[in-house]
């Protein structure tokens, strides 16, 4: 197995190009934004340098999911698979998230990607007036990026995919495997996006929402993990053709790949916010006792002989 899928890693090079178009556009995209229209528009004097360092490091690990032999070997082996999945919903998402700046978000969501026809038609025509004034991609992102809706399209989105029937189909279909894996990443922004949002547009919410949120997000995850680590009888057998594995080990240590980062990362994030949480309320609570300290009445000592 680890043979053949090695060997597979330095043969498999073979280019797809709409894997590589996509790519593309999402670096012009995120360029002209960051380059161009910010000079044009006046958005922002200068562009933080680690922004676009986080932006370039979750493209590359959206190329490296689908446009190495990575892709190729997640067609032979669950666990492969499923590391390509996990680079799409668990790494990729945070580090795009990290490197788009607010003031580039912002004309984005209200001007509902309209930004090149305004440049040429300067919103003359009631259609775009129309849209600039209700902004209508802003008004969808509020919805879809509330915790309780992110959360649940997530784990609904994860766990619909890995129904044998549509796994298989999008293992056969290339075009729905690029459906699959497009709604993964676009999920896994919207997960994260409570505790990650750029955007004031689209803010956090308060802390203790976003630790109940992690917790929860962590917990619906776990049946599907559940299942396909503990199953006593492979759910995915068509994997054993293709790649001569033993379909059981391999959808049980796909299982694994997925549950053990799945958790520690959560949880990991879960801990960094409880505690900065908690400092915070620290911080608070002394200040609220300074403020007390220096309210409180003064009385000067009282001189000997002097009447009480």
């Amino acid at each position: 197995m680890a043979g053949d899928l090695a060997r597979l890693w330095w043969t498999g090079w073979h280019w797809h190009p709409e894997q590589l178009i996509a790519v593309a556009l999402l670096l012009q995209s995120y360029f002209l934004g960051v380059g161009y229209f910010r000079v044009r528009y006046h958005w922002a004097d200068r562009v933080d340098r680690r922004q676009t360092a986080f932006f370039l490091l979750g493209v590359a690990v959206i190329a490296l999911a689908l446009a190495t032999p990575l892709h190729e070997i997640s067609e032979q082996s669950f666990s492969g698979h499923m590391t390509q999945h996990m680079l799409l919903t668990l790494v990729a998402p945070p580090l795009l998230l990290l490197g788009l700046p607010d003031w580039l978000l912002s004309p984005v969501l209200r001007y509902a990607l309209l930004v090149p026809p305004l440049h040429f038609f300067r919103a003359s025509t009631p259609i775009l007036r129309l849209v600039v004034r209700h902004a209508p991609l802003l008004k969808a992102a509020r919805f879809l990026t509330q915790p309780a809706v992110a959360g649940f399209l997530f784990i609904g989105t994860f766990s619909v995919w890995h129904v044998p029937s549509l796994y298989e189909g999008a293992l056969q279909s290339e075009t729905l495997h690029m459906v699959e894996h497009s709604l993964m990443l676009f999920t896994g922004i919207l997960v994260w996006w409570p505790v990650l949002s750029p955007s004031s547009d689209l803010p956090r919410p308060p802390i203790g929402v976003q630790v109940i949120y992690l917790f929860l997000v962590a917990i619906g995850t776990t049946p599907l993990f559940a299942v396909l680590t503990f199953s006593t009888v492979a759910i995915y057998p068509w994997y054993a053709a293709t790649a001569g594995l033993d379909s059981l080990g391999d959808q049980q240590l796909g299982g694994i790949i997925m549950k053990i980062p799945y958790t520690f990362v959560f949880l990991g994030v879960l801990l960094v916010i409880f505690l900065k949480w908690y400092n915070r309320e620290e911080a608070d609570s002394e200040y609220e006792d300074e403020e007390e300290d220096d309210e409180s009445p003064y009385y000067p000592p009282r001189v000997s002989g002097e009447p009480a």
